[in-house]
């Protein structure tokens, strides 16, 4: 009897979303290999009811069971290596926006999202995920990404976590053929290379990453879509799957969102950002990144990362950092009226178009 190890799971992803929701490619060549730290994943199940405890059954316990929805699967990925290709991709999926490209230095281009704006609806761009672990070899449809994380801590790598949700709508077993081996990534993040900075409200740039003295110790963005689980609606479509027959749902929408950037640095003779929590000063152009290689000629770097036109510091408070007096400050991005939102997700990279 074969056993299997979680270390012999194969994961794919599609390399672009979903052209409706819930439409996954059937070809192997739109799909490539996804890498995970330690993935946790959660295939659909059929939800349940029964009669028991029913008056006029003639008794307390059940005498019959029946099938209520296909439940929401879920995957939770994560890597501190892949940041540049497909998690770049599931990066941008998540802010929701249409997709601009734009030239970076001499050979990079500048992938950049927008949070979904309210004329392009509420459903965010959809992924198709096949897991593959032995015993399973499982095709899950309309994964939408119900949040992310980009973090680095003071003696960690930079690590970006992935959680998504699907509708229900799966293929056991799938019948996906030709899907493509892993290749190792074309580069790697950089641990040092970051970007940390905003401005002042008096235009002065400032840069915690590149501080002489050290000041910067760990960062950690968030990004919450808090998708609409249940959205049932008549008509849904009915799914047979190894003899079971249950409904699943059609759309997966975003509700209200929340995103947001925490910074951890050394206290110094002057605590800037304390003083400006206290006026509610409206620094600009806040940006966190983490980078990679130089690509072709440069100046432009391997790059993933979040901008705020407009933001306040939401929250500042003192803490111990391995024994240095120290300080969290919280960052609340403002509503911009010219990009008509809060936030953008950006990768830099050597992909033409058709990065999204």
């Amino acid at each position: 009897m074969a056993e299997f190890q979680i270390i012999d799971t194969k994961l794919w992803a599609s390399e672009m979303p979903e052209d409706s929701y819930n439409d996954s490619p059937t070809a192997g060549a739109d799909y490539v290999p996804l890498v995970s730290l330690n993935p946790l994943l959660m295939l659909p199940k059929v939800g349940k009811f029964t009669d028991a405890g029913r008056i006029g059954t003639g008794t307390e316990f059940a005498t019959h069971q029946c099938n209520d929805y296909w439940s929401h699967p879920a995957a939770g990925l994560s890597t501190d290596l892949e940041l540049f290709e497909i998690y770049g991709r599931l990066w941008l999926r998540g802010f929701g926006g249409a997709v601009s490209d734009t030239p970076s230095g001499t050979t990079g281009i500048r992938h950049g999202s927008f949070l979904q704006l309210r004329s392009e609806g509420r459903q965010l761009p959809s992924t198709a995920i096949i897991v593959d672990n032995g015993p399973n070899q499982v095709l899950l449809s309309g994964m939408v990404v119900d949040s992310m994380q980009l973090v680095k801590e003071r003696t960690g790598r930079p690590t970006l976590s992935v959680n998504l949700l699907g509708s229900g709508k799966h293929e056991y077993p799938h019948t996906v053929t030709s899907l493509p081996d892993y290749s190792a990534p074309s580069t790697c993040p950089i641990v040092a290379d970051l970007i940390v900075s905003y401005t002042k409200a008096d235009s002065t740039v400032v840069n915690l990453a590149e501080d002489a003295g050290c000041r910067f110790r760990a960062f950690s963005v968030a990004v919450g879509n808090n998708l609409k689980t249940d959205d049932r609606c008549p008509g849904d479509t009915l799914l047979t799957m190894n003899g079971a027959e249950a409904p699943y749902v059609r759309r997966l929408l975003r509700q209200i969102r929340q995103v947001g950037i925490q910074f951890t640095f050394v206290a110094d003779d002057n605590i800037i950002e304390y003083a400006q929590y206290l006026k509610n000063d409206i620094i600009t152009d806040v940006e966190v990144a983490v980078q990679g290689a130089v690509i072709g000629a440069g100046p432009a770097r391997f790059t993933i990362g979040i901008r705020f036109e407009k933001a306040v510091f939401e929250l500042v408070d003192a803490i111990d950092s391995e024994g240095d007096m120290a300080y969290t400050a919280s960052i609340l991005p403002l509503y911009d009226s010219t990009t008509t939102t809060a936030a953008e997700g950006y990768v830099i990279n050597d992909t033409a178009t058709d990065f999204e």
